[in-house]
């Protein structure tokens, strides 16, 4: 039957290894105590890992050097065995769940001498489907103009698979550079023949040039609906109502600056409100975050003041402004009137980044924030509102998808033939779980972020490219190694009988 042989960092794990398994006995050594062992600690468990340095600290390196022993020291075990190896994680730690993944790939190209990030394992999962295409582009440290493209399938049953198809430099940023992606981007996939009619939506942000490039591709793409990300639209709402309020977006600012790099400041802050947590910092170009804050300092600003009651104003400067700006009888009211009419922006921000969401569900979302911004009394709401206007009505595709949303639901008797598009009734339930938002793009330039650390700038473009595809499509689970007998499964899979392994890998 099937054995299961967990390794884990937690100590526990070895009273589940039998002892006559030398080598896995040693690794669990290893696992169990990873959080403290340094080089020597290991080279003397693995024999042969002299430049591996291994850090209490560096979850990421941990699951990329443990991988390396476990892979490189079972592979031998399996094939004279004829077993299987299930990789599987227990999703204690997303770093290294994702990590770990990667890593796999990375050591099964070597292995196999292929590449996994082949586009042709996309092709094979895309297969003739119909699917949207997102892309976007942003600056790297390096001062490159990065575009990274995503394809997902419409799927009608379920949510569709997405996936991080390439990621190029850009000379310029303009609607020919776009137009010349997205076509080459859609060769990769289909090197034979564009299916032109299976590409339905293309979502992007509201950049003048992105548009610009949609009325070039739509006369070639003729069934392409475009619409322009929502929750970023809702975030340029947020940021609407953070211009209208001065004072509290200086106390969001120096109030994060109060504590940042002060170990005194934050001692004293724990000890006089250990219930609550730290200020947050929020990042201006991270949907919703200043909306968190602004509501994190109505739901504690009397005891945020206290705690700043105990500093010196002389201390910093920010100290000094943090303390006359609570003193200011004005910003309590501001704080109220900001999370009483525009909170609820941040849920709705964050319903809309996420995967898997039904058409009708986003489309409710909007509706519900045109709703409540269209309640809010006074100058600030009418000028709120104005800008929602003006964000909503440009965004035709919007427009559309609410039509085809109500047809979904059997509420609407409009017909197709008002839309420019020439989609056909066969092509209208795939859009059942069309996303509107472009917030996967925005999750891989993070990863890419992420990999081209300060100590990975000698990392050529092409390789950089390969690492982040492989990152960003760790969704693609089984691969070949050993002879068939190497599979990563979710955590959630644990019907491992039809795989036949005796040995599990946590």
């Amino acid at each position: 039957g099937l054995i299961d042989y967990s390794l884990s960092s937690q100590k526990k794990s070895q009273m589940l290894l039998p002892r006559k398994l030398s080598f896995v006995v040693s690794l669990c050594f290893f696992t169990a105590r990873k959080l403290e062992v340094h080089n020597m600690a290991v080279y003397v468990v693995t024999g042969y890992c002299k430049n591996n340095w291994c850090h209490k600290r560096d979850d990421d390196l941990e699951a990329l050097v443990f991988m390396f022993f476990v892979l490189s020291n079972l592979e031998k075990y399996c094939s004279s065995n004829k077993k299987s190896i299930v990789v599987y994680s227990d999703g204690r730690g997303y770093k290294n769940r994702n990590k770990t993944r990667s890593f796999i790939r990375f050591y099964n190209s070597i292995k196999s001498g292929s590449s996994n990030d082949d586009p042709e394992k996309i092709r094979d999962c895309i297969n003739n489907n119909r699917i949207w295409i997102s892309i976007d582009e942003t600056t790297d440290v390096e001062g490159r103009y990065i575009a990274n493209v995503i394809i997902g399938t419409l799927e009608i049953n379920e949510p569709g698979q997405i996936f991080l198809l390439t990621s190029e430099i850009l000379e310029k940023t303009n609607h020919q550079n776009i137009c010349k992606l997205f076509e080459d981007s859609l060769l990769l996939l289909w090197p034979d023949k564009i299916y032109r009619e299976n590409v339905l939506l293309f979502v992007t942000d509201a950049a003048p040039y992105m548009i610009k490039a949609v009325k070039v591709l739509q006369s070639l793409f003729t069934k392409m609906i475009h619409i322009t990300c929502i929750a970023h639209g809702l975030h340029r709402i947020s940021e609407e109502v953070r211009k209208h309020f001065l004072k509290v977006d200086s106390l969001i600012s120096k109030g994060k600056k109060v504590f940042l790099k002060s170990p005194s400041r934050i001692n004293a802050f724990k000890t006089i409100t250990p219930e609550i947590s730290l200020p947050p910092q929020p990042i201006i170009t991270r949907w919703g975050t200043w909306l968190d804050a602004a509501a994190y300092y109505c739901d504690h600003f009397d005891t945020f003041s206290r705690v700043m009651q105990t500093f010196d104003k002389d201390d910093a400067s920010s100290v000094n402004i943090t303390k006359t700006l609570i003193g200011d009888p004005t910003i309590k009211n501001d704080l109220i009137f900001i999370k009483t009419h525009y909170g609820f922006l941040v849920d709705k921000i964050t319903s809309l980044e996420k995967q898997g969401v039904l058409l009708t569900d986003s489309i409710l979302i909007v509706e519900e924030v045109k709703t409540k911004i269209f309640q809010v009394p006074g100058n600030i709401g009418k000028s709120i509102q104005n800008k929602l206007s003006n964000v909503f009505d440009k965004n035709q595709g919007l427009k559309k998808l609410n039509t085809i949303s109500k047809m979904i639901e059997g509420k609407n008797h409009d017909t197709i033939q008002d839309f420019e598009e020439e989609l056909t009734t066969s092509d209208l339930p795939y859009f059942k779980y069309a996303p509107v938002s472009s917030t996967d793009v925005e999750r891989s330039f993070s990863k890419f972020k992420m990999l081209l650390s300060d100590n990975r700038r000698k990392f050529t473009f092409e390789n950089l490219k390969k690492a982040l595809i492989i990152q960003c499509n760790a969704q693609i689970l089984i691969y070949e190694l050993c002879e068939n007998r190497l599979h990563v499964i979710r955590r959630s899979d644990r019907n491992w009988a039809g795989i036949g392994a005796d040995l599990v890998i946590e």
